[in-house]
Order: structure tokens, then sequence, then C-alpha cells
């Protein structure tokens, strides 16, 4: 996604309605709360951002139907390149609640840094057909 492998292409979501403030917020105004966000979670330095790209996508949850029977050709094709991770609910194309979001981004991250380039592992995530958060019963 970059051509300088000096560099990375980092992607941050907002989920929001059409008519949220956040929706309408001019882009150079998403960029600096995006930027401000992952510095305080101390991901990034924001001296070091070179560019930001706002794209706003309705209806961002993944269909189901159509040609959703052919997702394994599409799958197939992307998983040859080595070093594209596709990890969430859109770049999966599947249900993942916020934590398998986060598990597959953490299991691309972990692929990276290892040098693995097969994508099985991501994929391994959230493969039950339903998920149970459980409660702890120190919280109650």
């Amino acid at each position: 996604m970059v051509t300088d492998p000096a560099l990375i292409a980092l992607g941050v979501e907002y989920f929001c309605n059409r008519d949220d403030d956040l929706w309408s917020l001019p882009d150079g105004d998403l960029k600096a709360l995006a930027i401000r966000e992952l510095q305080q979670i101390d991901l990034i330095d924001g001296d070091d951002v070179v560019k930001g790209t706002v794209v706003r996508v309705p209806k961002a949850y993944p269909a189901y139907f159509g040609t959703y029977a052919e997702f394994g050709l599409i799958r197939a094709h992307v998983d040859r390149i080595e070093n594209l991770f596709l990890v969430g609910r859109n770049g999966m194309h599947r249900y993942n609640n916020q934590d398998h979001s986060m598990l597959t981004a953490k299991a691309a991250i972990d692929s990276i840094a290892s040098g693995r380039t097969d994508k099985q592992n991501i994929w391994n995530i959230n493969v039950d057909d339903e998920y149970h958060e459980e409660r702890d019963p120190a919280a109650a």
C-alpha cells in the first residue's frame, strides 16, 4: 500500500451514523482527531505522519448476499499478496465483534514481525458460528 518500505499504512475506523457530527467533520479535523487519539495510546508520534486520507463508507458492514458465496476466490487471490494482511470486518468480509477485529490485527502484526506470510492464523480467528462473552463474577 506504500511505495517506500520505510513507511507504513495505518487505517483508523470511526463508526457513526450519517447524521452524527463525526460524519460531517471536515477531513482535516478528522485526520487531526485520528492522529491525536493514536498519540494518546502511544501508537504513533504525530510528527511522523506523512499523509492522511478520509474515506466515508455508508453502511460499512459486510453484505452476505449476492456473490458472497464466491468470497473464497477473492480470499485466495489476496492471500497470495505476501505483504497484505486483511483484518477486521471489512478486510475479512465477515462479522467480527471488536475483540475479534483486534485479535486479527494483533495476529497480522505478529505475522509481519516474524516474517510469516501465510494468513491462516488470521482466518482462524472467530471461525465459530457464535461468540459468547462471559461475565466476570468479580465485576458484579
